[in-house]
This record gives structure tokens, C-alpha cells and sequence, in this order.
């Protein structure tokens, strides 16, 4: 405090000199401060973001579900949090943002939200947690998470599994074929041998009547 104030020769406005200084500290040790803050804050926090595919057809609602522990059981609460606000983006290909959400929560929260995509690509879902100070004046970023998913047209979904029905149907072709070949050559061998039993019986038909 003494160097602040000789430096910039405040030494006639003592009450004056003491904000200008204290303010000066707040500026240069912000971003200490905050950086200590979020690192504490991923080591004590979690935060997890899924859906319940990862591939939809359009039209089809996305489920997205969010899991929020602000303070894990081996870590205490800091004091001066006054509470936690969560937030829930989409982004499609082009990093826009299609969807979001936000809420105030508690420490610990699960959270589900639906969202319906009525554009066919892929999109990514980012949540993130907030720490608030005196109420929502005072925000600093905590933990993210995010997930990845895939929309597709329905003909385009129809299309890829053309090609599976395809050898499906081509196989159970195949084997029908089989069969019928192996059929026809099992009657062919026995025409023949049909026949002669025929004739073996009517000879000995007409060799009983001749005894007779």
C-alpha cells in the first residue's frame, strides 16, 4: 500500500489514496483470484451431459439429460457461493446456437429437457455450470460438458439399410434355389428306378398266372 501511494504522490488525500489502491489490488488480483476459483471448481464439482441416442431422424425429440454436483462428498461447500445456475446450448455444424436453456439450481440436480431438431446434420450439446455471487450480479463459469449427435432424414436412414435387405433377400433366394436343384435331382435319380420296380412287378404278375 505504501509503494501505491508514494507512487502516485497521493500522500494529501489519505482516504483517497486508500480506494484508488484498494481498487488497483481488486483489478490485478481478479484474475488470479478467479482462475483459483474455477480450478477448485472442477476439482470439487461434476458435471455430465448425455442423450438418449446418438442417432435421430428428423422430427424425432432429442432427450437430453443433465447431472449437476456442485460440491463432491470429499469437498466443502465454499461460504461465499450464494448459489449455481446451469445452462444448456446446441450448436449445429456451423457453431450456431438452435436451442437453450438455463435455470438456477441447488447443489445437486439432475436435469431433463427435450429438444425436436427440424434440420437434418450434426449438432453438438454443451452444458455448462455457473457460480453466483449476490444473486445473479456475479457470475463465474464452472464446469462443461458436452455430447455429440447425429440427425438424419428418414429416406436417408431407409436407404442405408437397402443394401442389407438386399443380401438378405438375395441369400434366402439362394438357398431357395438350392433346395429346388436338390430336389429336382433327387426326382430325376428315382424316375428310373420306379420304373423298373414297375416292370419287375408285372412280370412277376404275369409268371404267377402262367403257373397258375
Amino acid at each position: 500500500m505504501r509503494v501505491c501511494v508514494e507512487g502516485l504522490g497521493l500522500r494529501e488525500w489519505p482516504y483517497f489514496q486508500m480506494f484508488v489502491c484498494a481498487a488497483m489490488l481488486m483489478v490485478l488480483l481478479a484474475p488470479t483470484v478467479s482462475g483459483t476459483m474455477q480450478t477448485a471448481a472442477q476439482a470439487c464439482s461434476s458435471l455430465t451431459v448425455q442423450s438418449d441416442k446418438d442417432t435421430y431422424t428428423l422430427g424425432e425429440p432429442v432427450i437430453i439429460a443433465v447431472t449437476f454436483h456442485a460440491t463432491l462428498p470429499s469437498c466443502a461447500e465454499p461460504m461465499f457461493v450464494h448459489g449455481y445456475l446451469l445452462t444448456i446450448q446446441v450448436f449445429n455444424a456451423t457453431n450456431s446456437e438452435v436451442y437453450s436453456w438455463n435455470q438456477s439450481v441447488p447443489a445437486s440436480v439432475n436435469i431433463t429437457e427435450s429438444w425436436t431438431p427440424t434440420v437434418v446434420g450434426d449438432y453438438s450439446i454443451n452444458a455448462t455450470s455457473w457460480v453466483t455471487i449476490l444473486g445473479n450480479e456475479v457470475m463465474m463459469k464452472g464446469l462443461e460438458a458436452s455430447k455429440l449427435i447425429q440427425v438424419q432424414d428418414t429416406k436417408q436412414s431407409a436407404t442405408e439399410w437397402f443394401p442389407l435387405a438386399a443380401i438378405a433377400i438375395m441369400a434366402v433366394a439362394g438357398v431357395y434355389l438350392t433346395l429346388r436343384h436338390k430336389r429336382r435331382a433327387i426326382a430325376i435319380d428315382f424316375g428310373p428306378r420306379l420304373a423298373n420296380y414297375g416292370n419287375n412287378s408285372s412280370k412277376s404278375d404275369a409268371r404267377s398266372e402262367y403257373q397258375i
